[in-house]
């Protein structure tokens, strides 16, 4: 057929699959305040010492059983949190919650990474994630490269919430795979009430 090739190297044929392992981490779970429409919010912290990948799933498991799931838009760091809408009239004394994360990745040996293996594939285009963080009236927002090649130099990137608050910067140095970049901004007239369950979502213009 058009496109296949016999070739031993042909890397579209890999001799065998690479492994995968799925991993778990910690979260807490309490009703912390309310969304804007009045529904109760759902904090989740997380209480491991490793960041939890964009894209993980969140099992949150309801006092009755009942088990809810939600995907990651962003990395939560150590100490880091996400909110999500729990069910109408729950309060931290009638409403205790379970939360665990999962994520599936990459087999990884134990030990240090040596310096010959490969960190980033240049067949892949950068993907941005984001998140915000916010001590007192300062605002940080960071991002981090997760694809596979650099965010490179006179690129604007961007990190908003699904609110529409966020920013806009042109890039001077490249963002390698596996980096971060962040910019702080400190705010007078600033309500943290304003990011309570806001997710980020980053993007990259030209």
């Amino acid at each position: 057929m058009l496109g296949e090739t016999s070739a031993a190297e042909d890397p579209f044929r890999p001799q065998s699959k690479p492994k995968t392992k799925t991993y778990t981490y910690d979260l807490s779970c309490e009703v912390s305040g309310e969304f804007g429409n009045g529904a109760p919010a759902l904090k989740m912290v997380n209480t491991g010492t490793e960041t939890i990948p964009a894209g993980a799933i969140i099992a949150v498991t309801y006092p009755d059983g009942t088990k809810k799931k939600f995907t990651t838009s962003s990395e939560i760091k150590p100490g880091g949190a996400v909110s999500v809408m729990g069910p109408l009239g729950a309060t931290p004394e009638s409403f205790p919650c379970a939360a665990s994360a999962t994520s599936t990745g990459p087999s990884l040996p134990d030990g240090p990474v040596g310096p010959d293996v490969p960190t980033a594939n240049p067949n892949l285009p950068p993907k941005l994630v984001c998140e915000f963080t916010i001590v007192g009236k300062v605002v940080t927002i960071i991002w981090q490269n997760i694809g596979g090649s650099p965010v490179m130099p006179g690129q604007f990137i961007s990190g908003t919430t699904s609110g529409g608050i966020g920013m806009t910067v042109s890039l001077t140095d490249p963002i390698e795979p596996g980096d971060e970049f962040k910019v702080t901004h400190a705010w007078d007239n600033f309500d943290p009430a304003w990011f309570d369950g806001e997710t980020c979502s980053a993007k990259i213009k030209k």
